[in-house]
């Protein structure tokens, strides 16, 4: 597994359309805010405005700082994620997970 950093420019007031938990996207939307700009599942949120968020509490307290602070008619800020390559035998053992996910959420309905 490989990682590196981008920076992504995103509207603070849109909806993002990304499922997290905690800092790490687990699902992107199609059509949403974040499928629009390449955000991928699996990345993790590292930094807002330059600022490094080590925790959930830490991500919202830097959106509601920016937001408090940002200049009249401005909404858009940084995200730094750390983006995951992963290995083909890791994109396999993925890939088949969330087969598996697909399948037991289908059955429960």
């Amino acid at each position: 597994r490989q990682s590196s950093v981008v920076t992504i420019i995103m509207d603070m007031v849109r909806p993002y359309g990304w499922n997290r938990d905690g800092l790490l996207v687990e699902r992107v939307l199609p059509g949403k805010q974040a499928a629009e700009v390449g955000v991928k599942a699996g990345w993790r949120i590292w930094a807002v405005e330059g600022v490094r968020v080590y925790s959930d509490e830490d991500l919202l307290a830097e959106k509601a700082r920016i937001r408090d602070t940002m200049p009249a008619g401005s909404t858009l800020a940084a995200i730094t994620f750390e983006t995951v390559e992963l290995t083909d035998a890791a994109a396999g053992t993925a890939a088949a997970a969330a087969a598996a996910v697909s399948k037991a959420e289908v059955a429960r309905t």
